[in-house]
């Protein structure tokens, strides 16, 4: 076979012949020195295969995964102070609730009075409000804010913080298909902060009289003995005796008074006063 007349193809056939020799000669030749060799070349070499695979193996590993796996995108989220602010209305919503009092027209007729706001304070229907309001044997109607309304009567009076302590009931009668039953009622209490206001925190309160309204302001100050004003620029019209002050947070910073207004016109009594004195051992009023 003359090697000067071989095509392409030939050429290329020969070449892989004698590359398959080659290789089968490397490896006859390569076991053979292995099975001769002393054990401490044996295993330097092996430890060098070894390290190899190890690394090369990852190397792919990692590779096929970049291939296959989509790209982490990275959002940076912002948080709008409105929204903190809606978020918090739609939380202590339900802790605002309407008083009304009943009183007695020039005709003598009974009619319903509202009195202002209150604050659900735990779970079990102990509400706040102003003491003004009412006195301790006023019979209290309380309209919570999905429109159910109960009976409460005072059993707690703090004359020096002017708050009034009310216990409205737990269940309510429910009428359907002409059989009425009684069922529970579920509270939400509010969440009373326990340190200082912070100045030009954002602030939200409550008022109404037939609905629940909402003014927004900051804290300009805190006066008072050992900071129990909560000082707001938020206008006097804005909110009304009973008013619980609510941060971005959705908690209770302080509750309006009549004493409060009279000190500031946008002041709150402090939350961390109101649960100093509405302690059960505090209690002027007989409970019924």
């Amino acid at each position: 076979m003359d090697l000067e007349h071989l095509n392409k193809s030939q050429i290329v056939l020969l070449t892989l012949l004698v590359s398959f020799v080659t290789s089968i000669a490397t490896g006859i030749v390569a076991v053979t020195l292995m099975q001769q060799a002393p054990p401490a070349i044996t295993q330097t070499v092996n430890r060098i295969v070894e390290r190899t695979i190890e690394k090369v193996v990852p190397s792919v590993q990692t590779a096929a995964a970049a291939a296959v796996a989509p790209p982490v995108t990275e959002k940076t989220v912002v948080v709008h102070q409105s929204d903190q602010l809606t978020d918090a209305v739609a939380k202590t919503t339900p802790i605002a609730v309407r008083l009304f009092g009943q009183t007695k027209d020039e005709q003598g007729y009974t009619i319903d009075v509202f009195l202002g706001l209150g604050v659900v304070a735990t779970n079990d229907g102990l509400i706040f409000a102003d003491a003004t309001m009412m006195s301790d044997d006023a019979a209290v109607t309380v309209v919570r804010s999905d429109g159910i309304k109960v009976e409460a009567k005072v059993v707690g009076r703090d004359k020096d913080a002017g708050i009034v302590r009310l216990q409205a009931a737990t269940t309510t009668d429910l009428i359907k298909d002409g059989t009425t039953s009684t069922v529970p009622l579920v509270w939400t209490s509010a969440t009373f902060v326990k340190s200082s206001a912070n100045l030009g925190e954002s602030v939200i309160t409550f008022t109404g009289r037939t609905s629940l309204k909402i003014a927004a302001g900051i804290v300009t100050a805190v006066s008072g003995d050992q900071g129990s004003i909560v000082e707001t620029n938020i206008a006097a019209d804005g909110f009304m005796v009973g008013s619980p002050l609510i941060t971005a947070n959705g908690e209770v910073l302080g509750i309006a008074t009549a004493a409060s207004r009279v000190a500031v016109s946008g002041g709150f009594l402090a939350s961390p006063v109101v649960l100093s004195y509405n302690k059960p051992s505090e209690s002027t009023a007989t409970k019924p």
